[in-house]
């Protein structure tokens, strides 16, 4: 069974919509020649490996399908400037 990496999805994502549990990482890392922290670039072709967990592979089927990939750009930065600062903390009076 094949698949495509859709955008914002890790390899973690497509292990667990494939074969139903993140213990089979390892196997899926070693089936498609990559490691598991590599980064996937959309439209990349995933090769599952044996199912653990059909009821998981329904959950994530179809439209419902997993991406939890963290880039640069989706990371928040916490609020800062004069609208978030305290006098004696982060803003001082001099």
């Amino acid at each position: 069974m094949n698949k495509i990496v859709k955008q914002g999805q890790s390899f973690f994502d497509k292990v667990l919509e494939l074969t139903g549990s993140i213990e089979n990482s390892f196997d899926m890392s070693l089936a498609n020649d990559s490691s598991l922290t590599d980064d996937l670039a959309i439209g990349d072709e995933i090769l599952a490996t044996t199912v653990t967990n059909k009821a998981v592979i329904a959950i994530w089927s179809g439209l419902n399908e997993p991406a939890t990939m963290i880039t640069d750009n989706s990371v928040v930065a916490p609020p800062s400037g004069i609208g978030y600062m305290q006098i004696g903390t982060t803003f001082k009076v001099s």
